[in-house]
């Protein structure tokens, strides 16, 4: 998290950026697969606990609102802070502080979250330059071992005495900036030299299993990933270029796509005043639209799950508090959910085709590794519209629609019928649609 950026990325692309634009009628090709798609996600950084001390009804309403796949945003990510106060001073753990966190994984796990990582906002701080785990300072350089055996140590006590398995660890959460929050100010070639002369030899000697995520910078670039690209070995240990989307101009990550990276988004939000509404969502719709199908990323991540009830930003899904056992869901959950309840992990963004684009509507396809097709079509206006899709296939296929509005949360709206492939819809106004297909014959479509 960063707090002085302004979010000018989102507002120029909602303009200028349409490149899976829809009108009346689109073609989605099934076989033209684009980038695979991790998942999305959001971070239960420092709130776990809060969840965890609800009553046990509403624990279950809020994390089957987050994470199940069939009532809820089935959200298929979830990333963790790693805390610097576990290992206090050198050799001395304490694994208590992350009780919370444990339990909510676990929960997570269990409505279908696919992949659990975790995010270092800054070392201990008896390895940094400043001793202090806030305002900025570097990893010293005489703790360059210490910090990727405190990474190691971290992944193989969630795996093994947890249960919890970390799928990937991020070495520093936004790099590029002096925080007064724990944070942590690392360059490309620091980066590079790291990776090359502790982690890897570290992470390969003790078998950890997690893929290592770089550079997370703030804003929506990889300049500190340079080095680690650049050098053919530490290019081959690094698994996921990630960046925020606080700042910058949206544009694929070429040298990491050309490195067969996957490209991860892992943060952002609304950090100006909370707007709960409908108008909110579906900006929010947009901004993940433009970003998978302009910037070619795998995964998309809002920033926290949850917040506290005295938040009055918009960073948080759901926002609440325990002691007066109460939460308001925000609509941005819902119209995420358009996309992650069905888009699920594995599945491929696939090519659309259309004619005559109706401005304000947008759409994207994607084939689910199960044989699923879905599209998300947005509409902005204010007025409703007919949206028909002809799915390049004329095999048995059913259709579910779902929508978010004003007055609806990933409602099922019907089955409209399928006939040779092709499907009408009705995009109320303002609102966001997914238009989910399966497949009924005796053989999955070729």
């Amino acid at each position: 998290m960063q707090t002085f950026f302004r979010l000018v990325l989102p507002l120029a692309l909602l303009t200028s950026c349409r490149l899976a634009t829809a009108n009346s009628q689109i073609t989605v090709s099934p076989l033209s697969h684009l980038q695979r798609i991790d998942g999305f996600g959001a971070s239960d950084a420092w709130y776990a606990w809060e969840i965890h001390n609800f009553s046990s009804a509403n624990q279950t309403a809020i994390l089957d609102a987050l994470f199940s796949t069939s009532t809820g945003a089935g959200l298929s990510l979830l990333r963790h802070r790693i805390p610097c106060e576990i290992e206090p001073s050198p050799g001395v753990w304490d694994w208590t502080t992350d009780t919370d966190t444990v339990w909510l994984s676990k929960q997570a796990i269990a409505r279908g979250v696919s992949q659990v990582w975790a995010t270092a906002w800054s070392p201990p701080a008896w390895m940094k330059t400043n001793n202090n785990v806030n305002n900025g300072g570097e990893l010293a350089p005489s703790h360059y071992q210490d910090y990727a055996t405190f990474l190691a140590t971290y992944v193989s006590h969630y795996t093994t005495v947890f249960g919890v398995p970390i799928w990937g660890v991020s070495i520093a959460n936004e790099p590029d900036i002096n925080a007064s929050y724990e944070s942590s100010i690392w360059n490309s070639q620091q980066f590079h030299d790291f990776i090359a002369n502790n982690l890897m030899p570290t992470f390969q000697s003790a078998k950890t299993p997690a893929r290592v995520i770089m550079p997370e910078l703030s804003q929506w670039s990889d300049y500190a990933a340079a080095a680690t690209l650049a050098d053919p070995v530490t290019s081959k240990f690094v698994g996921t270029i990630a960046a925020h989307q606080y700042a910058g101009s949206l544009a694929p990550f070429t040298d990491a796509i050309n490195a067969n990276k996957t490209v991860w988004e892992t943060e952002v939000s609304n950090l100006g005043t909370d707007d709960p509404s409908i108008n909110d969502g579906l900006y929010w719709a947009q901004v993940l639209h433009n970003t998978v199908t302009y910037g070619r990323v795998n995964a998309w991540h809002y920033w926290w799950l949850f917040s506290d009830s005295s938040d009055t930003t918009g960073q948080s899904l759901i926002q609440g508090s325990p002691s007066t056992n109460t939460f308001t869901i925000k609509k941005r959950l819902w119209t995420i959910g358009n996309f992650s309840r069905f888009v699920r992990p594995g599945s491929h963004l696939v090519t659309t085709t259309s004619t005559n684009p109706e401005s304000g509507v947008y759409t994207s396809a994607y084939v689910g590794p199960d044989g699923t097709l879905t599209v998300v079509a947005i509409n902005t206006n204010t007025t409703a519209t007919t949206l028909t899709v002809h799915s390049g296939e004329t095999g048995k296929w059913t259709c579910s629609e779902y929508r978010t509005s004003a007055t609806e949360d990933l409602s099922y709206v019907g089955s409209p019928t399928v006939l040779a492939g092709t499907v009408q819809a009705t995009l109320t106004a303002r609102s966001v649609t997914t238009l989910h297909f399966q497949y009924t014959g005796a053989l999955p479509p070729p």
